[in-house]
């Protein structure tokens, strides 16, 4: 039996000659990250043997490693076979690192600015008292519906088209749909005109 140290936690356990330091890792509780299922391929089994012997294809797996790093004893768990007693430094990176939940986190206020806000709307119908135009009496409606002031809603003309015909098929109550800004490009190639909706674009 050949004894593996591993570090920096000085866990040890005893193998038979002939295993794989990977081997003995699990073994020893180290949860190694190996992608490939220990087939060499992955590279990201990387450790580095302080002292002691083993067997190790420098060549066939040069290509994950620097002549920095084999110098410095770097080679692959999962291709080195134990020799004899080992050091060997596990960092870091090769190992899985345990999931955590998050249970707490900060009360944090965040400012919503949605794309689209609806306002429920319910009109008069013009009068000989009060003759105001269709677009105005909508506009107004919005406002009193705690939407923006009338003056800085910019209605397409492919909009104000529409809205004496859908105001007369759902007399006058309609919940109007009012999209900023960043969503004008979408507005001005949509047709969904229906009596449910009615699209409008703030300045």
């Amino acid at each position: 039996m050949r004894t593996v140290t591993f570090l920096p936690s000085y866990r040890k356990i005893d193998v038979a000659r002939g295993s794989t330091i990977l081997e003995a890792a699990q073994r020893a509780g180290l949860n190694i990250n190996v992608v490939c299922g220990g087939q060499g391929k992955c590279g990201k089994c990387v450790v580095y043997v302080q002292s002691g012997k083993t067997e190790f294809d420098r060549q066939k797996y040069s290509r994950f490693f620097s002549e920095d790093e084999l110098t410095k004893g770097a080679c692959l768990a999962c291709a080195t076979i134990v020799q004899g007693d080992l050091q060997v430094l596990v960092p870091e990176s090769t190992l899985i690192q345990e999931q955590k939940i998050l249970i707490a986190g900060r009360d944090t206020e965040i400012e919503f600015h949605p794309s689209v806000r609806k306002y429920y709307v319910e009109l008069q119908p013009p009068t000989l008292t009060d003759p105001s135009p269709d677009l105005t009496r909508l506009l107004w409606g919005i406002q009193k519906s705690g939407g923006p002031v009338a003056e800085k809603i910019y209605v397409p003309l492919e909009v104000m088209r529409e809205i004496p015909t859908l105001l007369r098929i759902v007399t006058g109550k309609l919940p109007g749909q009012l999209l900023s800004s960043r969503a004008a490009t979408a507005l001005l190639i949509s047709r969904r005109m229906t009596p449910q909706n009615i699209f409008m674009v703030l300045r």
